[in-house]
């Protein structure tokens, strides 16, 4: 009994250590769900939010910060405070991120400067770092604190639970670890602590409907990471490229085998790692790193009680580690090699920062080159086909689309529709901003008096160059700085 007590005292004491490292996080910035901002950026509202982060040091040097990459990425200024400095606030920089938030992870600095601030006005000598686990053996019924500052508080919240569960990864997401310990806004890219004070995740999300389910993102795949956000700025974990369908009785026998194992390939994307290792449809991928994978895809690990599947296993690779594949292909078992890759690979790219995408204003339309997040505006605005905008953008090339059309306006006027997306301007290919605002500025210089917008849907629209004023072309071109911290 007095053994459980001191033990109970001594994770108390460690918690409340580790609550040191802790810190607020005030973002200022652009909020990243507004639909109406992400199709008329000329209208991107300026937002504040607060989240969490806690100090670390790489290889003995202090100053840096873990946070969510989700809390930073559209941030044009931040500032922490600490429960150490009172009230004090202390400007940090982005060192880098991981844009797609997979895993949800960025690094942060404060200057040399603030530091001796911070360090003065704590009465220290060094930064409270916390100390990193990147062990992998964590189970169901792990005890886990997770310390932020959720709801608006302005000191530190501790609330204890276990690890309930995992969630499997697939190509474009990681796993995580799931927690009945509390996770609210403002928690985001706080401490996940367990016994003995040491971080084994960054808290990340929460089911909103749900009670007790949150989500951590995995330290050890900070660890894999951390180098490239360090040297470029981003970082991107290795993906497969390829979709998988689960092997059944009938379906090995049509492929020629013996015995129902492995998962079969579907699908290999253009520039993935499934494709420079050499992997094709109908192969059957029964092993990876020499670890059977069953029907389902998936890797059993008994002594945890959990079960990864072989994305999972390809996310916790290193970029210089080689990924070895026994496959079975035309009666033959062989074996695939390749150093994991990154790919950034789908149906459309990825451009989650909003400064890094432009936009072109004309006749009261606004153009923007094609990217996921508007894809998915358009999705959620209008009835819009996103089959046919990949068919659009992937078989023909077309790489334009209209996302906003201003009521009453030339464009409105002309038949332009939400979605359109844009081929040629008087005859001439356009696919990039750059080439419409080239093509845009020498016609108007021309003696034609027209200017014809063809678009994909074989529509197009007539606009009379005499009637264009100056305010009708407004250009907004990526911002070339990574990040506005």
């Amino acid at each position: 009994m007095i053994k459980g007590a001191e033990l109970e005292k001594r994770s108390r004491q460690q918690t409340h250590e580790a609550m040191k490292g802790v810190v607020r996080i005030y973002g200022r910035g652009f909020g990243e769900g507004e639909i109406r901002s992400i199709l008329d950026p000329r209208f991107v509202f300026p937002e504040e939010w607060v989240a969490s982060g806690f100090f670390i040091r790489i290889e003995g040097e202090e100053g840096y910060i873990l946070t969510n990459s989700h809390v930073v990425r559209n941030a044009t200024h931040l500032e922490i405070m600490s429960i150490l400095t009172s009230e004090e606030l202390f400007h940090v920089e982005v060192v880098g991120l991981v844009p797609d938030l997979e895993p949800d992870i960025a690094l942060l600095k404060m200057p040399e400067k603030e530091v001796r601030r911070y360090l003065k006005i704590a009465h220290l000598k060094t930064l409270p770092a916390l100390k990193v686990s990147f062990s992998k053996s964590i189970m169901r019924g792990d005890e886990v604190k997770a310390i932020g500052y959720p709801m608006g508080m302005d000191e530190p919240n501790i609330s204890g639970g276990e690890i309930s569960n995992f969630i499997s990864g697939s190509d474009y997401s990681i796993e995580r670890l799931v927690t009945d310990a509390a996770i609210n806004p403002g928690n985001s890219g706080g401490p996940a602590i367990t016994s003995g004070g040491w971080v084994i995740g960054i808290n990340t999300a929460m089911i909103v409907p749900a009670e007790n389910i949150g989500f951590i993102t995995p330290i050890y795949l900070v660890d894999n990471v951390l180098q490239d956000i360090l040297k470029k700025g981003e970082a991107q974990i290795p993906r497969l490229g390829a979709t998988l369908q689960k092997n059944s009785e009938a379906n090995a026998r049509y492929l020629g085998m013996k015995t129902m194992e492995g998962v079969i390939v579907t699908e290999v994307f253009k520039g993935s790692l499934a494709e420079k290792m050499g992997l094709k449809t109908q192969d059957v991928i029964l092993a990876i790193n020499a670890r059977p994978i069953d029907r389902h895809g998936y890797v059993l690990l008994e002594k945890s009680y959990r079960k990864k599947n072989i994305y999972d296993i390809i996310h916790d690779t290193l970029p210089s580690d080689v990924i070895s594949l026994s496959i079975f292909r035309n009666g033959k078992r062989m074996s695939l090699k390749s150093k994991a890759t990154s790919w950034t690979g789908g149906e459309f790219p990825s451009k989650p920062i909003i400064t890094q995408r432009g936009y072109i204003y004309f006749a009261g339309i606004i153009i923007q080159e094609v990217c996921e997040e508007v894809i998915s505006a358009l999705t959620v605005y209008v009835a819009f086909e996103r089959v046919r905008a990949y068919r659009d953008y992937s078989v023909h090339g077309h790489n334009l689309i209209v996302t906003h059309v201003g009521g009453g306006s030339m464009g409105d006027e002309a038949g332009v529709e939400l979605g359109d997306m844009i081929t040629r301007i008087n005859g001439q290919r356009v696919q990039s901003l750059q080439e419409m605002q080239r093509c845009l500025m020498e016609k108007r210089r021309t003696e034609s008096p027209i200017l014809t917008l063809d678009f994909s849907s074989g529509a197009f629209a007539c606009f009379d160059r005499e009637n264009l004023s100056e305010e009708d072309l407004k250009i907004q071109y990526p911002s070339e700085k990574k990040f506005h911290s």
